[in-house]
This record gives C-alpha cells, structure tokens and sequence, in this order.
C-alpha cells in the first residue's frame, strides 16, 4: 500500500509541477494540507477542481470523475488528470465542461489542432487533429466524458481561467 501511495504522491507532484510550468503557482495540496478531504490534489489552479490518478488501466474512470464532481466546488470544473502506466498524461472531464472551455478557447482566437477522444462507456471515438471550432459540435451530449492530453486541456485551461478572470473582475 505505500508503494501505491508513493507512486500517487509523486504523480500529483508531477502533474503540479507540468502547471507550474505552464506559469501557475501549482503545487499539491497535501503538503499544504496535510489530510486534505475534498480538496483537489493540486492546489494553484483556479477555477478547477483536479484528481490526480496513476493506474493500471481506466476501469475506475467514472468513478473517478465522480469523486471529483462530488468533491469540486460550486463553479469549479472537475477534472480527472491519469495516467495508465507506460501512457501519457491525459486529462477527462464532462463534455459540457469541455465544451464551455472550447468556446472560450476559440473565442480567444486560437487556431491551433486539438486531440480530443469522446467517450460514452466503454466506447470512443476520436477526434484526432479536428480543428478546435470543428469539436463543438461533436461533444455537445449529456453524460458523456471528454480526454484529451494533459499539454492540450493546459491550453484550454489557461484561456478558460482567464475568461473567468477577467468577468470577475468586470
């Protein structure tokens, strides 16, 4: 059990340290905290909630993605940032999630290709190299999840947080 801790512990130390990078303050929340309950795993990042998981496979998606609706606060969007062991970071959250940070994402002027894969159970569909504008209708359906690599919600995120941002203080 403490390799399995270990091994979570330097995940969300990873995943802080891939946000600071992109120039938040990020770091995780249990060093801050100590027992952090429902508090995200890595603190820093306004406006989202984050779970950080490092697994064998993605059988526990959806619960998962519960844990983190359960536990984000009101106007937070949760997120799911795994990895399966060997893969590549990835982040999931809900469609209607997804596509809000879309909308702000082109709204900002971004042009850039994004890979998302939409998810309905246990069935995918990839959305490989569409256009950003191109996703929008594609995602707009109720119950269903939203992956992507982690370097691609960090360029969703940074428009969305400073969207939010600015119409607060507007």
């Amino acid at each position: 059990m403490a390799n399995s801790k270990d091994k979570g512990a330097r995940y969300e130390r990873h995943i802080a340290d891939e946000f600071t990078q992109a120039g938040y303050v990020a770091h995780r929340s249990a060093q801050y905290c100590g027992n952090t309950g429902d508090a995200p795993d890595v603190m820093g990042t306004p406006y989202i909630h984050i779970e950080c998981k490092y697994y064998k496979d993605t059988a526990w998606l959806n619960a998962w993605m519960e844990q983190a609706q359960r536990d984000a606060k009101p106007g937070n969007i949760p997120v799911v940032i795994h990895k399966v062991n060997y893969g590549r970071d990835k982040a999931t959250l809900t469609a209607t999630d997804a596509l809000e940070m879309l909308i702000e994402y082109i709204t900002a002027g971004n042009k850039d290709d994004l890979t998302l894969v939409i998810r309905k159970g246990r069935k995918y569909e990839s959305m490989s190299g569409y256009k950003a504008q191109d996703c929008l209708v594609q995602i707009d359906r109720e119950g269903v999840l939203v992956d992507m690599e982690l370097a691609d919600f960090i360029k969703l995120y940074r428009e969305y947080e400073a969207s939010r941002y600015l119409a607060e203080k507007a």
